[in-house]
């Protein structure tokens, strides 16, 4: 399975690595973007291209977060998942 991840992988580069930009103005509900500003295995320019590519969305960024941002910021995770999901 993991080869075919690789394969999969590689064939995406080689066909330019666009998965979702083109396709993220489609998008009419409120957004909210978390990222690790740390994380190895998401660069950081996929939340801000995201992030701009949603109208009105919003982004916070954990400075020292990493790929485990749920986790390691529970409590503040929560929080901004919970003020998104509850506002008015």
């Amino acid at each position: 399975m993991w080869d075919r991840y690789v394969d999969g992988q590689a064939a995406l580069f080689e066909a330019g690595g666009n998965l979702y930009r083109e396709r993220l103005a489609e998008i009419r509900c409120p957004a909210l973007v978390l990222h690790g500003a740390l994380d190895p295995l998401v660069p950081a320019f996929h939340a801000q291209a995201i992030h701009l590519g949603i109208a009105g969305s919003q982004l916070h960024i954990f400075p020292q977060g990493k790929h485990n941002i749920h986790q390691r910021y529970a409590d503040d995770f929560n929080a901004l998942v919970h003020a998104f999901l509850t506002r008015s």
